[in-house]
C-alpha cells in the first residue's frame, strides 16, 4: 500500500487533460484503499490491471492497465518464467 503522503501526478510540464487527472487520481485512491493490480490471465508477459472497488451493481471495473518494461518475454522479472 502507498504512503498516505506519496501522490501519483503526471511528470512533467505539459498541460495534461482533465480525463487523465481524474484517471490518476482513481488509481491512487485505489492504492490508498488496498486495492492491489491483478495479473492478466492472456499473454506470455507482464500485464496487470487496477480495479476500483465494487460498484452498487457488483462490478469491479478496471481503472488502469500497465506493462512493465522489464516483465516483457525474456526480460529478467518476466513473472509467467518466460
Amino acid at each position: 500500500m502507498m504512503n498516505s503522503m506519496a501522490s501519483i501526478s503526471p511528470f512533467g510540464t505539459l498541460p495534461v487533460p482533465q480525463l487523465v487527472e481524474r484517471g490518476l487520481a482513481l488509481v491512487q485512491h485505489g492504492f490508498e484503499t488496498g486495492e492491489e493490480p491483478s495479473l492478466t490471465a492472456e499473454g506470455t508477459s507482464g500485464s496487470y490491471v487496477l480495479r476500483q472497488a465494487r460498484d452498487e451493481e457488483g462490478v469491479a471495473r478496471p481503472v488502469a492497465v500497465w506493462k512493465p518494461i522489464d516483465e516483457e518475454p525474456f526480460a529478467p522479472n518476466n513473472p509467467r518464467g518466460m
